[in-house]
């Protein structure tokens, strides 16, 4: 029998062993993320795809529903859209022209461009952490596949756009 204050190996009501349980705010977030999908940061705070806001500075919040008012929802999507629009267009045209300054350089070149690989193996038992690189050749199928994958993103954020441009318009009629 344990008095008072001491700690328990028993799980207690809620339970978790030892004290009341805390919150883990950062896994929170990321299950808010999971249920209100991939945010953009807007006017100081992310904006989600449905509307809904978290803060940018604290994982335990503030946060906010997505507006029950149809008209400012829609200006919410529209703004995320928009953003993520314009975010998705500056990675894709850094990428692309990183890949064609990779290439141009590939093709000049007398032997493989080379890249290196760093792999960081934790320490055990309070040993130093062990770092491995290895040189290899040049791959530039990652890039080819971010640049891939920021085209179909960017079609789906145009397309979002022209839904909910041409609901507003239909709104007006």
């Amino acid at each position: 029998m344990s008095s008072i204050g001491a700690p328990s190996n028993r799980p207690n009501v809620y339970g978790f062993h030892g004290s009341v349980p805390r919150v883990d705010w950062k896994a929170y977030f990321a299950k808010f993320v999971q249920l209100h999908g991939k945010p953009v940061l807007w006017g100081g705070t992310h904006l989600f795809p449905d509307g809904a806001r978290y803060s940018s500075s604290d994982y335990s919040g503030p946060e906010w529903r997505p507006p029950t008012e149809p008209d400012k929802l829609k200006s919410l999507q529209l703004a995320y859209w928009r953003r993520r629009q314009e975010i998705v267009q500056q990675e894709l045209t850094f990428k692309k022209r990183r890949l064609a300054d990779l290439q141009e350089e590939r093709a000049t070149r007398l032997a493989p461009l080379q890249q290196t690989r760093t792999e960081i193996e934790p320490g055990h038992n309070g040993s130093k952490p062990t770092v491995k690189r290895e040189s290899m050749d040049l791959d530039l199928d990652g890039l080819e596949q971010r640049i891939t994958w920021l085209e179909e993103d960017l079609v789906q954020c145009k397309q979002q756009l022209q839904e909910l441009e041409s609901e507003s318009e239909v709104s007006n009629v």
